[in-house]
């Protein structure tokens, strides 16, 4: 794999910035920026992780505070830098090291150091774990082999310090403990080790990008593994959020590299990140961790993932890791939960993840994927209970009741979100999305003039994204039949999404509360008194506007129709 050290160029400006604001000379940037810099992925990252020496506070009073929005995270001593008028955030983390981890997820203690290597111990992946130091100064060298980037690891190996055109990598702890003894680049001491090593062609400009990668970031980049830093078990046993971050993070990865190699027809391979062997068996020796990680922490992931283009990857990680059932415990419950074949060849879970696979191609929106990662979690009891009917009456009443999947899939989905921490706001919208998953079909076995009617009507009730975003749940769940004896129609659902734009682009978006007149007007106007039957009233003109749209903003019109219909 190329290596494209050429966007290290990129962060020099962010040094020399941070330099000036922090008054301190030696920063170092590091984390994923500089991974995904490295990967070609990203040529203008805007959020930075930024470390160097120092004590928290005594870093925070030095800064200078002009032009620039900061606050500081008392418990880790963060500091989040905001430069006003610019797209880029900085966390700027002291140097420091980790006591014992007493609950899987925070250390008894946190001692702030001087050492790069003391700080790269408790990070959590190598490629993670690769620090940035530009050297704004001319440094001669003598001239010696000219290194190809095929070979920087077998050089590095050897040598432990490696120079590419004006990126020198170190990844000799020896060496890094040297050079940047206290936290602070000591040019004697680099000179010295310059002068050791002859495998230097000259440096020609004025600075130097120094990569320091203590673990072997960059090999593991080289050969696409997700590799814990030093003992996997010990890094995952510290901490259970890092499993999930092991899921997370390749799973991202590899949707951009893909991206990229389909926007570069250059690239005649692509590879994929998998997992070094003893990281994976580590993860799957500790999956039972996660079960004690606060639910804040598990959302954060999730939603970062779902966000992007291939939760369902990552959803199927967390089964094979055997950690489904504590993320998405319903969703785990519908495994061996067999439909009719004429529905579905397949358990519903199975159903679900082709569903999951279909919409993330096509919609972008996390709760929606969400709203389909639920939308038949309430199967399982629908189908037990239709078993314990014993005609063909009972069953049908099953299906009307609260047990009807829709119906009892939201009371789950509600119940399983709200444990891992979502708004209340969220939740409603997926749970809407599950309840609600079977109305565009429902709506499509209305009569043909009716339909245009409904969508009007769906549109006040449930706005015209909720809309939208249903009918492609709807196309999801018949893709996700795969049944090659019920070959899915999606025509008439696509047909259907096309009307609802065309309704919406000849009248907008409507609802109640875009009416020229409110409850008070028609309070006022016919002397009632303040009673339900002025919320009848308000239903019933919300939906005559829409029907009659030339009269929206006609309030003496409205007020004439409600007269004539109400008390004539």
């Amino acid at each position: 794999m190329k290596i494209n050290f050429q966007n290290l160029d990129n962060l020099q400006k962010h040094i020399i910035s941070l330099q000036k604001q922090t008054n301190k000379e030696d920063i170092f940037l590091v984390g994923g920026c500089i991974r995904d810099l490295l990967l070609g992925l990203d040529k203008d990252p805007k959020d930075i992780d930024v470390t160097c020496s120092g004590k928290p506070q005594e870093i925070y009073n030095s800064i200078n505070k002009t032009n620039i929005s900061i606050f500081q995270t008392e418990k880790f001593g963060t500091i989040t830098i905001l430069p006003k008028g610019k797209k880029y955030q900085y966390e700027l983390t002291p140097l420091r090291e980790e006591g014992e981890y007493m609950d899987f997820r925070h250390p008894n203690k946190i001692n702030w150091t001087d050492s790069i290597i003391h700080d790269s111990k408790r990070r959590d992946f190598t490629i993670n774990c690769i620090y940035y130091y530009y050297l704004a100064k001319n440094i001669h060298t003598e001239q010696g082999e000219e290194i190809k980037e095929d070979k920087i690891y077998s050089h590095l190996e050897k040598d432990g310090i490696v120079l590419i055109k004006n990126n020198l990598i170190i990844n000799s702890k020896e060496y890094i403990s040297s050079i940047f003894e206290n936290g602070k680049f000591n040019q004697e001491i680099f000179g010295k080790i310059l002068e050791k090593t002859k495998r230097f062609g000259n440096i020609k400009s004025n600075g130097i990008n120094i990569i320091i990668d203590p673990w072997g970031g960059i090999k593991d980049m080289i050969d696409f593994k997700i590799n814990a830093v030093d003992d996997p078990e010990k890094r995952f046993q510290e901490d259970a959020l890092r499993i999930i971050r092991a899921i997370r993070i390749p799973n991202i990865l590899n949707q951009k590299l893909e991206k990229k190699h389909k926007k570069n027809s250059k690239i005649e391979e692509i590879k994929f990140f998998d997992y070094e062997k003893e990281t994976w068996k580590a993860m799957k020796r500790n999956y039972f961790l996660v079960q004690y990680l606060p639910k804040e922490r598990l959302k954060d992931e999730i939603l970062k993932v779902f966000k992007e283009d291939n939760p369902f990857g990552f959803v199927s990680l967390l089964d094979e890791l055997n950690i489904l059932k504590f993320l998405f415990p319903k969703l785990y419950e519908t495994k061996n939960n067999y439909q009719p074949v004429r529905y579905h060849p397949f358990d519903t879970y199975t159903h679900t993840m082709l569903c999951l696979w279909n919409i993330q191609k096509n919609n972008k929106k996390p709760l929606v994927k969400f709203g389909i990662l639920y939308h038949d979690v309430g199967k399982p009891d629908q189908y037990y209970f239709a078993q314990l009917a014993t005609n063909e009456q009972e069953r049908k009443q099953v299906h009307g009741s609260g047990f009807h999947h829709p119906v009892i899939g939201s009371y789950y989905t509600q119940k399983d979100f709200q444990a891992l921490g979502f708004s209340k706001k969220q939740i409603q919208e997926i749970c809407f999305y599950v309840e609600k998953h079977h109305l565009p079909g429902e709506l499509l076995n209305s009569s043909q003039e009716n339909i245009p009617k409904k969508i009007k009507k769906y549109m006040i009730e449930y706005g015209y994204t909720k809309l939208r975003n249903l009918v492609d749940i709807c196309i999801s769940d018949r893709l996700g039949q795969f049944n090659p004896m019920q070959s899915p129609n999606t025509e008439s659902l696509q047909n259907l999404k096309k009307l609802i734009k065309q309704i919406y682009k000849k009248q907008g978006e409507f609802s109640q509360k875009d009416l020229q007149i409110n409850g008070n007007d028609i309070i006022k106007n016919f002397n009632l008194q303040p009673s339900p039957k002025i919320g009848e009233i308000l239903n019933y003109i919300t939906n005559w506007v829409v029907e009659d749209i030339e009269n929206r903003n006609n309030k003496e019109k409205i007020l004439q129709k409600i007269s004539e219909e109400f008390f004539s």
